[in-house]
């Protein structure tokens, strides 16, 4: 759970350890930690706004964590949130021993489970599914007007509309980079999704024209 502009947006999931220890992926608490903001924690099934009890808790990120796709830096990509008050539950998660799946034998079935992020980050801001949409039908609707108001019609010119406007989201991405330290490989991944985004918007509004 992170709070962004006033309001509380969920992120992740995750399980408690012990009862103050919240265990959860570090690409989720690493905003946070990174900020020294605070994160807040729910356990109701289904989290609803302004009513669901939150509890507050310090965020923490893995010392050897990385993020970026880099070689080894997975296995450490481990976060807690230490909470400021305990939570009683009949029992609590238990982490499997060290080295524990180098002991199975080949062929058994293993259950893993892991923490995938409701939310994502990018330019070091938590953004939502719900807003990605948003954004999404917010960027065909300006391609369509600038489309319409220019004349464009076909295919190659519509797609030439989208490469242009690719302009845009790869300047702020390259600023990331260089002023944010967002690793390179995870730039290139927003810049990659903006592009083909683009010139499918581009290219549908050109040939429904």
């Amino acid at each position: 759970m992170a709070k962004l502009e006033g309001k509380h947006h969920s992120v992740c999931s995750g399980t408690l350890i012990s009862p103050k220890v919240f265990l959860t992926a570090g690409h989720c608490t690493q905003v946070e930690a990174k900020r020294n903001r605070p994160a807040y924690v729910s356990f109701d099934r289904t989290y609803k706004p302004g009513a669901s009890k939150l509890i507050k808790g310090t965020p923490y990120i893995h010392p050897k964590a990385c993020i970026g796709f880099k070689e080894g830096c997975h296995r450490y990509d481990a976060g807690v949130v230490v909470l400021k008050e305990p939570v009683r539950m009949a029992t609590y998660g238990v982490l499997p021993k060290a080295s524990l799946v180098d002991t199975l034998q080949e062929g058994k079935r293993l259950t893993t489970v892991g923490y995938g992020a409701t939310g994502f980050e990018t330019n070091g801001n938590l953004v939502y599914p719900e807003d990605r949409y948003r954004t999404t039908v917010i960027i065909a609707f300006m391609v369509a007007y600038f489309v319409s108001r220019v004349g464009i019609s076909g295919f190659a010119d519509a797609a030439g509309v989208g490469a242009l406007l690719w302009i845009f989201p790869a300047a702020i991405l390259l600023g990331s980079v260089v002023h944010e330290g967002v690793p390179l490989a995870l730039a290139a991944i927003h810049a990659g999704d903006w592009l083909v985004k683009l010139l499918l918007i581009g290219v549908v509004v050109g040939v429904w024209r």
